[in-house]
């Protein structure tokens, strides 16, 4: 089979002390057959004058500050390989990513999605990790791979995902409204694409914790589980009856963790909210703990 070039699409927004580190994790790729496209979503704080030392390694997009969402679909607009990938500005990659990711479109033939595994630090620690044996397993589709209990399945993080492009352009990439969870949205709507990979093993992306992102803003992931759940409700998601299930699970994996999350920030309104309209599908789900104990959690945080 021939090589698959790969499009690596790094969205960035005033970040100009993490994003080289991001860059150079790329670069520093055993497999050489890739793209890099630095889509900068509107920095003020010198950002551009950063990646723009890499301007004979990798394409540089500019546009007006719009969200990381617009950002990644400008960059699959602009990409050339035959799978996407995304990383962004304050994670990083090992050097053996992107081969990783080569073999399992190789030994699959091609799937739509592949799913790695990662590992989480803290910003400012040392990021290390063991490359170890490649593992891998494989599924009809996405929503397969959740019915059948793989949990990687359920919350796959953008730093961890390779797609085929073909299939992710199809879909029309990722959903630009101003919300948390368009990842999972779109691994919604790619759930019956044909093949989904897991790759177990090594680890392909480190996730740096800080305080600088967006991802626990609770106005948005308020917006975002919302969305999620009104999508479903509506039809909007691909599968039928057959993967109703499947997408349920999905759903409220996100939605568990995020409405305990939301009462600990003190948004009890949002947490219960979200608690209420996704009562039926935690039930449908047999989620007897969190159906038990969210009740009292969110009790106990206002009263106290």
């Amino acid at each position: 089979m021939n090589k698959k070039k790969l499009s690596v699409v790094i969205p960035v927004y005033n970040r100009k002390n993490l994003v080289k580190d991001a860059i150079d994790s790329v670069l520093d790729q055993k497999l050489k057959s890739y793209e890099i496209i630095v889509v900068d979503d509107g920095s003020t704080d010198g950002t551009r004058k950063a990646i723009e030392e890499y301007s004979d390694e990798i394409k540089i997009i500019s546009q007006e500050n719009s969200g990381p969402a617009v950002a990644r679909n400008r960059g699959i607009a602009m990409a050339e390989g035959e799978y996407i990938t995304f990383l962004d500005s304050d994670d990083l990659w090992f050097p053996w990513t992107l081969s990783t990711f080569e073999r399992a479109i190789e030994e699959y033939n091609c799937p739509s999605l592949i799913v790695g595994t990662d590992i989480v630090t803290k910003l400012g620690e040392g990021v290390t990790a063991k490359r170890g044996p490649y593992k891998s397993k494989a599924w009809k589709n996405f929503y397969t791979a959740t019915l059948e209990g793989d949990g990687q399945a359920e919350a796959p993080s953008i730093r961890k995902t390779a797609v085929d492009a073909e299939a992710l352009r199809k879909v029309g990439g990722f959903t630009t409204k101003d919300v948390n969870f368009e990842d999972a949205d779109l691994w919604m709507n790619l759930g019956v694409a044909r093949g989904f990979v897991h790759v177990k093993s090594p680890p392909v992306a480190a996730y740096r914790r800080h305080k600088g992102g967006i991802s626990n803003d609770a106005s948005r992931v308020y917006r975002g589980v919302r969305e999620l759940v009104r999508s479903e409700e509506e039809g909007q998601y691909p599968g039928g009856e057959e993967y109703q299930s499947a997408r349920t699970k999905i759903i409220t994996v996100y939605t568990r963790s995020k409405s305990v999350a939301l009462v600990n920030q003190g948004e009890y309104r949002k947490a219960f909210s979200i608690y209420k309209n996704t009562l039926s599908m935690n039930i449908s789900n047999r989620r007897w703990k969190y159906i038990l104990f969210f009740p009292f959690l969110l009790l106990y945080s206002v009263i106290k």
